[in-house]
């Protein structure tokens, strides 16, 4: 999905929290909540971070505005390859952004609870972005690599976060996600 700075971003993990965006981005974006039917939020498995999936429900977040193109690149770094940035229909019939995880990747079946990541996970997680608006993954998958080197960091022009991404792993863009008034109803 291409980027564009006044597309709304609903977020529904990690970054619902102002502490995170606020150690990514050195700022906290407007936010208001928002809701996607016809998602989930799930625990991935050996992770503290969710996944957004397609799924009967309603997944709860929030939708942040006002994020530049240079912002978002940051988002994009942080969530990975394992996402993939796809446009999806909000409850009010407004689209937005979202980071969605492979449905295929993993057997998904528990819920994700913001408020055990907020009692459990936050401060650690925090403490390990480390208030960098350069961190590119999520913090627990880099816990067993080392520190990086000043050789190890790439000039700030050859930063992936300056250059425009390709679609992920090659794969061209997903079909968009319709408004809920534009889905086909669920067979019985």
């Amino acid at each position: 999905m291409p980027l564009r700075e006044s597309e709304p971003l609903f977020v529904y993990g990690t970054l619902r929290f102002p502490e995170v965006l606020q150690a990514l981005l050195g700022r906290v974006p407007n936010r208001a909540p928002a809701e996607a039917p016809g998602l989930r939020v799930v625990a991935l498995p050996g992770r503290v971070y969710p996944g957004l999936i397609p799924g009967a429900g309603i997944a709860r977040g929030l939708l942040l505005t006002g994020l530049t193109v240079r912002e978002q690149r940051v988002l994009d770094d942080f969530e990975g390859p394992e996402y993939e940035r796809r446009r999806i229909g909000l409850g009010d019939g407004r689209h937005a952004a979202a980071y969605l995880w492979d449905p295929d990747a993993d057997h998904l079946d528990e819920e994700w609870s913001p408020q055990d990541f907020a009692r459990r996970h936050l401060d650690d997680y925090v403490d390990r972005l480390g208030g960098s608006a350069e961190t590119t993954t999520h913090p627990v998958q880099d816990a067993a690599r080392p520190e990086p080197t000043a050789a190890d960091c790439p000039a700030q022009d050859e930063h992936p976060a300056a250059a425009d991404y390709p679609a992920r792993d090659g794969r061209p863009a997903a079909t968009d996600y319709p408004a809920r008034d534009e889905r086909p109803a669920a067979p019985d």
